[in-house]
């Protein structure tokens, strides 16, 4: 395959493929198993656990059951973690500096790291 950066965010014009496809959160598990062209063989889910999160969860638990190679990126063991065929570690809240904004105020904080990650966590 040609590497085509930064057109490869964009879809070709001329192919009649799909480019993206996105699933709704609210019927993530019907919606899942309508998608089959291609199926969905690799999952990377990072800040959430689905499998709990989201309604319907056995629908979901039995979407990400089917996927052939799973990576969740998570601090703790979560349901959807136990799922995975890897996990990575997550840095936590205090482990990364960051600018938080807000939904009812007209600014921003700058959230400064207070602590080291714990070993090779990036």
């Amino acid at each position: 395959d040609d590497v085509k950066e930064p057109l490869s965010y964009y879809p070709d014009p001329v192919s009649d493929k799909p480019f993206r496809r996105a699933i709704s959160m609210a019927t993530f598990g019907p919606d899942f198993f309508a998608l089959k062209e291609p199926a969905i063989e690799v999952a990377w889910i990072e800040r959430g656990n689905p499998v709990v999160q989201l309604p319907g969860s056995s629908e979901v638990r039995k979407a990400l059951d089917s996927v052939l190679f799973k990576v969740v990126v998570e601090q703790f063991m979560t349901d959807t973690a136990a799922l995975a065929d890897i996990i990575l570690p997550a840095k936590g809240i205090f482990e990364q500096a960051d600018v938080v904004g807000s939904y009812w105020n007209p600014y921003a904080q700058y959230k400064p790291r207070v602590a080291d990650p714990p070993g090779e966590v990036l």
